[in-house]
């Protein structure tokens, strides 16, 4: 089952990573050589989210920060959780353990050859870190933004997508990935419905009066 399972992931990874379109080159070209976008899109995913929530919900500064707080943390966590993983399973990454991989280096795009040395590298591929984080990012800010739904749901499928392009995982890496990051994502959002719900009807709850002297 397992040899089958993983002969099949491979089928679809070479598909995929072949399947080569000369905007997609140059698009995750730009994108994987500037890693000061991705602090541009945080700072302005931040600004959107604090600009939502002050218009349309009318919530206060600390209500803002907590939901900001809320994303940052179970981001870094799911984050966190796939690195451990990858060192617990050890898949070698495609374009360490496979011939003919398109792959990105640094800034161009090579191919390991045909006649390929698998080589073992303590970078590992499953489960993909990036699917994880860009699907928990969309899950989170959906709830808080439901506007951005789409589009979060979009990028998180394409970061995914790039993944396989770029080399890096094969395609059960990236569906594991997405797997997580939705749960991680939802059961965030869960907590922190069930924790604001609980302040707001214990807050009205009336105090006992003062016993008499």
């Amino acid at each position: 089952m397992l040899e089958w399972l993983d002969s099949l992931d491979t089928q679809l990874f070479y598909t995929l990573n072949h399947t080569r379109l000369p905007f997609l080159d140059e698009g995750f070209r730009f994108l994987y050589t500037f890693p000061n976008l991705t602090l541009l899109f945080s700072v302005s995913l931040a600004a959107m989210i604090s600009s939502y929530l002050f218009r349309k919900k009318q919530a206060s500064l600390k209500s803002v920060l907590g939901v900001l707080i809320l994303i940052s943390c179970t981001v870094g966590i799911a984050d966190a959780s796939s690195c451990i993983f990858k060192g617990t399973y050890e898949r070698q990454r495609p374009l360490n353990s496979k011939p003919l991989v398109y792959f990105l280096d640094d800034t161009a795009w090579a191919q390991t050859p045909a006649n390929f040395v698998p080589k073992n590298s303590r970078s590992f591929s499953f489960y993909s870190g990036h699917a994880t984080n860009a699907m928990t990012l969309a899950v989170t800010v959906s709830a808080f933004v439901p506007p951005v739904a789409p589009l979060a749901y979009a990028m998180a499928l394409g970061v995914g997508y790039s993944r396989i392009y770029v080399g890096k995982h094969y395609p059960l890496d990236v569906a594991a990935g997405w797997i997580m990051g939705f749960l991680y994502g939802s059961f965030a959002v869960y907590c922190y419905r069930r924790m604001t719900s609980f302040q707001q009807r214990t807050r009205f709850i009336p105090r006992p009066a003062p016993a008499a002297p």
